[in-house]
């Protein structure tokens, strides 16, 4: 049920604008309800997508390149992240007053579990951020060979575990101010069956820190401001990456004509700039506004009114995470003619058999009847 909201909750501002702000609050709030009913199926949707995604990735011949393994430490954060909204979302709809409260491991895995989608949703942003960086790079210096190495897996590697480490650090310093203690005995109500008589179980719950109590409010906003800032930093530097980008995609284009570099390679790097682009593209308009919100929360703490306009914006914007997850599978598809081979030999679609690959490659340079002649031989 909608909050019902009150000049009370937007103090501060004069009463035309508590009533813009009351209606624009209660507009958001039933758009968040709308999204809330709609989020398991797009959950679903997204998790045989993702997972789709994740097998092509994982995948010997897309692993040899430093942006595809980048991009599958993206899936691999966009399927933590679904993961926790579609138990978040399942433990709302399943719960009752009849629901027993979870034992101590239990517990501790539900309070953990936002601190993994945390962790996720910080690291899915960095890695996209790296990708395009490092795709910049390599444009930017494709004729050095001093600079070789940072198109090597390893290399990717090493900046993702680095990422990584950065992000857990984060979210371990927030969620670690907390502490699980005992809370009271739940005893099933009266009117709830399947219960034994005397049945009860030991309840639990988190608390913060004694040490943490006078600093509660300002350790809040300054990782809001801090974490804020770095899903907001990328989303402002991602239309100038895609810029330079287009820039160095032209420049490599010329450099590889008059350096002679066949068609097949020049096609290849096309390609591979053009994802990194069209990835870009998407996480701008998905995850640039999450950003923003999350950095006003961070500015914001007061009027009680606004906060919970920010928090419903959040819950929406979750929404729209979850489409720009699923469209990374699509987009490698329509821009990848690597990702399009690896999803045909994956279902043995179109699959040439050996003898016939090695024979094509030796007759590619022979001319149109000599290739008739040799194929009818084979046939024979």
């Amino acid at each position: 049920m909608a909050k019902i909201y009150t000049y009370s909750d937007f103090e501060g501002f004069s009463n035309s604008t508590k009533d813009t702000l009351i209606s624009l609050t209660e507009i958001i709030g039933s758009a968040w309800m709308v999204c809330f009913q709609i989020c398991p199926a797009l959950a679903c949707i997204s998790y045989v997508v993702i997972l789709f995604h994740l097998v092509i990735l994982c995948r010997k011949s897309m692993r040899i390149h430093s942006v595809n393994l980048i991009m599958l430490g993206i899936s691999i954060c966009d399927f933590a992240k679904l993961s926790y909204d579609t138990y978040a979302v399942f433990s709302i709809l399943t719960a009752t007053k009849c629901t027993p409260p979870l034992s101590y491991p239990f517990k501790l895995m539900d309070f953990w579990s936002p601190a993994v989608a945390d962790v996720a949703r910080r690291l899915g942003t960095w890695l996209t951020f790296l990708m395009a960086v490092l795709r910049f790079f390599i444009l930017r210096s494709s004729l050095n060979p001093r600079f070789n190495k940072v198109s090597k897996p390893k290399y990717s590697l090493k900046m993702m575990f680095l990422a990584f480490v950065i992000s857990s650090l984060m979210s371990l310093f927030y969620w670690g101010r907390f502490e699980i203690v005992e809370d009271k005995i739940w005893i099933p109500p009266i009117d709830c069956e399947g219960f034994a008589s005397n049945f009860s179980i030991q309840g639990y719950k988190s608390i913060l820190r004694s040490e943490y109590l006078n600093r509660q409010g300002p350790i809040v906003r300054i990782f809001n401001l801090a974490d804020g800032l770095l899903k907001l930093i990328p989303s402002i530097m991602f239309p100038i990456l895609t810029v330079l980008l287009i820039r160095e995609l032209r420049r490599a284009d010329d450099s590889l004509r008059k350096n002679s570099v066949s068609k097949k390679e020049e096609s290849k790097s096309d390609h591979t700039t053009k994802l990194v682009i069209m990835m870009s593209i998407t996480f701008i308009a998905a995850e640039g506004p999450y950003g923003i919100v999350y950095f006003f929360q961070g500015v914001v703490t007061e009027p009680r009114g606004l906060v919970d306009m920010s928090s419903d914006l959040l819950r929406i914007f979750e929404v729209f995470m979850i489409i720009n997850a699923t469209s990374h599978c699509l987009v490698c598809f329509a821009v990848s003619s690597q990702y399009r081979r690896t999803v045909k030999d994956l279902f043995c679609c179109v699959k040439e058999p050996t003898i016939m690959r090695s024979s094509a490659s030796r007759i590619s340079g022979l001319g149109g009847d000599n290739v008739i002649k040799v194929v009818s031989k084979m046939g024979k």
